[in-house]
């Protein structure tokens, strides 16, 4: 009887040690993070998941307003952008995107 206590407890502890485990798990933190700088927006169209790109998103991480340039096929653009996200398309003149940089001020 004494041996069928203890492995109901060692049972118990174990279960309870897994389900804190599976817990922390659940509650992680997701890894969908906002990258900085330049990302290419995968489209079914042109160039699809890597470049030239359709459309992309220039995301300015810091404070204040920030100038880049933006690498189109056919030509570059300089565009001052505020903090946060900035969308950019390809332009009919210029092409589809390259790629963007920070370059400065505005």
């Amino acid at each position: 009887m004494l041996v069928m206590t203890k492995i109901r407890r060692m049972t118990a502890a174990a279960s309870v040690v897994l389900a804190l485990g599976v817990g922390g798990l659940v509650v992680a933190a997701p890894a969908s993070a906002a990258v900085c700088g330049f990302q290419g927006v995968p489209t079914p169209g042109l160039g699809g998941n890597q470049a030239p790109w359709e459309e992309a998103i220039y995301n300015h991480c810091g404070k204040g307003n920030v100038k880049i340039r933006v690498q189109y096929y056919y030509a570059d653009r300089d565009f001052c952008v505020t903090p946060g996200e900035t969308r950019l398309y390809a332009n009919p003149n210029l092409g589809a995107l390259r790629f963007a940089y920070y370059i400065g001020g505005c």
